[in-house]
């Protein structure tokens, strides 16, 4: 505690919350954090699972766009990767 008897010092991190706190932020929400993982529209969460258990459960997703990308050009020959890539995406603009 410090002198006086005030309240003990912020812990790690309640500072940091504290600063951000007079700015308002907006923070995103469950549906908005799937839609950049590439979560189709469609999808959602069964009614029974928490907000908080919604934002864990996507922090631990990862984009299937992303993670197809990195493994075509890891997996594929050199250059062939890129060029699936390249087809891929001429395909879905058609």
């Amino acid at each position: 505690e410090g002198a006086g008897g005030g309240a003990p010092p912020p812990r790690e991190g309640e500072k940091s919350l504290e600063t951000l706190r007079p700015l308002r932020p907006r923070f995103f929400l469950p549906r908005e954090v799937a839609n950049l993982h590439g979560f189709p529209p469609h999808f959602g969460f069964p009614p029974e699972v928490s907000t908080r258990k919604q934002y864990e459960l996507l922090g631990n997703s990862l984009s299937v766009q992303v993670v197809a990308t990195l493994l075509r050009y890891l997996l594929l020959p050199a250059g062939d990767g890129m060029a699936v890539e390249e087809q891929r995406r001429r395909g879905s603009e058609a």
